[in-house]
């Protein structure tokens, strides 16, 4: 295959896959950030070395591209909404996940939009971005050859970071706060009787076990 587009939701991870499949990318250790190296890259603000891509190099990053073989990313359920906008807030919006009530705060800010797969020849849900037997698959089938060692190296190192975010207390906080506020739709209508700034890494558990009714909400 001569080309191909990544099409992708900010946060999801796009620049990541991108490397992960251009043979050109020759990197074993991924940033969490993986554009925070380059001076400029799709989705980047980066201010150390130049883009390594060119015209001429395979991936591309498009949108909607019916004629051409095109790769889908994003959130396909609201688990992975909030993971994708999670990232977005730490690596874009480079805030902590410390702060937590402006992270709930921004991703029910937004309007909760899946993934449209209508425009894609294959699609990746966020979560299977960390399934190497899928993408050392897709691999294989772009370019007609094993996935080299650097490239594992390089995936381990990204999703080891994830990972960590993603055990997180505090990310736990926020994918249960968002669940419950989304699946009871009581964050846009309603006030919650008790305060995030209370919430600690000794506490969070029961904690939100007892404040997570609809009766602490007015």
């Amino acid at each position: 295959m001569t080309e191909c587009y990544i099409d992708y939701t900010p946060g999801s991870g796009g620049n990541f896959l991108r490397h992960f499949l251009e043979p050109k990318f020759l990197s074993s250790h991924a940033n969490f950030w993986v554009d925070e190296e380059w001076s400029t890259i799709g989705g980047g603000n980066g201010n150390l070395e130049a883009n390594p891509y060119t015209q001429e190099d395979c991936l591309k990053f498009g949108n909607r591209y019916p004629q051409i073989f095109t790769i889908g990313l994003g959130a396909t359920n609201i688990k992975e909404f909030i993971k994708v906008h999670t990232l977005v807030n730490l690596k874009n919006m480079h805030r902590s996940i410390n702060r937590i009530d402006d992270i709930i705060t921004d991703i029910q800010c937004r309007s909760f939009n899946l993934f449209d797969i209508s425009s894609v020849s294959v699609m990746i849900n966020y979560e299977n971005l960390f399934n190497l037997k899928l993408l050392k698959k897709l691999y294989v089938e772009l370019h007609n050859a094993q996935v080299p060692n650097n490239k594992i190296a390089y995936y381990n190192s990204y999703k080891q970071k994830h990972d960590k975010i993603f055990a997180s207390w505090q990310y736990n906080v926020i994918e249960k706060i968002c669940l419950f506020e989304y699946n009871n739709n009581v964050a846009e209508f309603k006030i919650r009787n008790w305060s995030i700034d209370d919430i600690t890494e000794n506490n969070w558990r029961p904690f939100l076990d007892e404040n997570l009714c609809l009766t602490n909400y007015s």
